[in-house]
Formats: C-alpha cells, structure tokens, sequence
C-alpha cells in the first residue's frame, strides 16, 4: 500500500496528537497549516507550511488533509464551570 501524503489543519495540541497517530498509521505528514503571523504552537518537529490558503495550492488527487483543530473555548466551556 503506497504512503498517504498528509497535511495536518492546526498547530496546537490536537495537531500533534493527529499527526503522531498518522505517522504511527504510516502516512507522511508534510506539515501543518497554522495562522499568519502567530508563532506555531506544535512542538513536533513538523514543518508549518502556511495558513489555509495553502489549500488552494494542494494537489486533492495526492494530498490528504486531517483535521487537527481542537477546541478553542477556556477551560470553564471544557469542564462545564463557570468561574
């Protein structure tokens, strides 16, 4: 079976733990898109490829996509308090 290309949506957390699992799955991930002008937060290694204008440029036919965002509310909306 031929290796996946992969680009991961995201640059936090969930983005890291989306791309761990994929390249455990075998796929390669190219990298990741995060946001203009904010410095990444992933602490992978991978490579942060742009913002989601990088979309545009993929080639669909070979390039997958994962969804790597994560929430993005405070921690009272995850644990259902509210201070």
């Amino acid at each position: 079976m031929p290796t996946r290309d992969v680009v991961v949506l995201g640059d936090g957390g969930h983005a890291a733990v989306v791309a761990d699992a994929l390249r455990a799955s075998g796929a390669s991930v190219l990298g990741c898109l995060g946001r203009v002008g904010v410095p990444p937060r992933l602490a992978t290694g991978l490579a942060v490829l742009g913002d989601d204008t990088v979309l545009d440029g993929l080639d669909r036919r070979t390039i997958e996509v994962a969804n790597g965002l994560g929430p993005v509310a405070g921690p009272e909306v995850l644990t259902g308090q509210s201070r």
